[in-house]
């Protein structure tokens, strides 16, 4: 990928005040392109544009003409209950739907991003949640547009951490017991978890979109060096000088947890991380510590 590839280029990213997204909307203004982002709620302030989600929002979309769409946008919910069910679908299946359609008719490249959530143990698909059976769904409707002749790339991801990670996931949860010396409680602490820094993540990304040609591959994004839930508290403990008070045992586990390593898809060519574990530690540890 050329330094400058991304030099003037439109950009709509969804999804843009996400951890991921707002990663991703950073980069590329550092790269030089001109990007919009389609907002619920206040503008994004780092976006050249904003484009409200509501019932204009095609018509902004089109006025912005994106040479390139990232579909970062996504509701997460690990586990859901009955009153879940209408903005899970909402959110991951039809407000993408309609990104999908103009995108098509504008003819820009459309990337979007999965979830290893939806291949239980490996399988092609395999659903672990309600969450991951619409991000599926999304995928299938997508079938359609890529026939219509939409330029169509998917990018399926393990497990994100960074600097800046809001979503109070594992890694910034571990960070804050190793400072805090509070006792944190634990499940049993042997399920795997691939993980892979914020800037490895986005470089996937924007590697995957430049692509020259039409991809018919789901590629995949990860560090391929799983490892366990204790052996990720020891890592932090390492790094940090600081011990973790774990409880183990005390938390029930999820349904469906990755026991042994799920291997599917393509590894993105051309691509691998650049942050190790121990880096990317010490980069969030040094956040926290700073009062980030």
């Amino acid at each position: 990928m050329r330094p400058d590839s991304w030099e003037g280029r439109r950009v709509l990213v969804t999804g843009a005040s996400g951890f991921i997204g707002s990663h991703t909307v950073a980069e590329l203004v550092r790269r030089g392109a001109h990007v919009a982002a389609t907002t619920r709620a206040l503008p994004i302030e780092i976006a050249q544009v904003s484009i409200k989600v509501d019932s204009g929002m095609e018509t902004g979309i089109a006025e912005f003409n994106p040479q390139c769409v990232i579909h970062l946008a996504t509701k997460f919910m690990p586990s859901h209950t009955e009153k879940d069910i209408s903005s899970l679908i909402e959110s991951n299946i039809e407000f993408g739907t309609r990104v999908l359609q103009v995108s098509t008719e504008l003819g820009s490249i459309f990337l979007t991003a999965s979830s290893h959530w939806q291949h239980y143990q490996g399988e092609i698909y395999s659903p672990i949640s309600l969450y991951a059976a619409t991000k599926q769904a999304f995928i299938t409707v997508a079938e359609y547009y890529k026939v219509a002749g939409l330029d169509f790339r998917e990018l399926t991801l393990f497990d994100s951490y960074g600097i800046n990670d809001f979503r109070q996931k594992l890694v910034s949860i571990l960070l804050q017991a190793a400072q805090s010396a509070e006792p944190i409680e634990m499940g049993d602490g042997n399920q795997l978890i691939d993980l892979l820094y914020v800037s490895d993540t986005v470089s996937a990304l924007l590697m995957l979109a430049d692509m020259q040609k039409n991809i018919d591959t789901t590629y995949v994004a990860r560090s391929n060096f799983p490892l366990t839930v204790r052996e990720l508290v020891s890592k932090v403990e390492s790094v940090t000088g600081h011990e973790i008070k774990a409880q183990w045992g005390i938390r029930e586990p999820r349904p469906r947890e990755m026991i042994q390593d799920w291997q599917f898809g393509t590894q993105l060519p051309g691509w691998k991380p650049e942050v190790s574990l121990e880096q990317g530690i010490s980069l969030c540890w040094a956040e926290v510590t700073a009062g980030g």
